[in-house]
């Protein structure tokens, strides 16, 4: 019998996702290593799994100032919009309610949504860290 996580499909679905995996910063943007070959075992996870770079994770305190203001303002910008779009169509959802396709707001919507789509990757980031 073959447990979870071990034996030769789960080493090649870890290669994969290695391909698939972001290559940047999430705190500065800037270039993450490669990551290295999945381990043999699942024993510890190490620091590359938490997608800062070395300069980040040597400055913790910096690092999640910047991350939680991105993720609050992300918040506060999706929650404003949304508002904005209530007001605008009378209070229906404005994803199901908006027809014009060349207002801003609509527009921005659109893009706000998109980054808090990011908010619980950020969020599992603080989770990792251990400072």
């Amino acid at each position: 019998m073959i447990s979870v996580g071990q034996g030769p499909s789960h080493q090649r679905q870890g290669a994969i996702l290695r391909y698939f995996t972001s290559r940047q910063c999430a705190a500065c943007q800037g270039t993450l290593p490669p990551p290295p070959a999945p381990p043999r075992s699942n024993t510890s996870r190490g620091q590359q799994d938490v997608g800062l770079c070395s300069g980040c994770l040597a400055r913790p305190q910096r690092t999640v100032l910047e991350l939680t203001s991105r993720v609050r303002r992300w918040d506060a910008a999706r929650r404003d919009l949304a508002t904005l779009c209530g007001q605008c169509v009378g209070g229906r959802l404005a994803e199901d309610a908006c027809a014009s396709i060349d207002c801003p707001v609509m527009f921005r919507a659109s893009e706000a949504g998109k980054e808090a789509l990011q908010i619980d990757h950020v969020q599992g980031i603080l989770a990792k860290l251990s400072f």
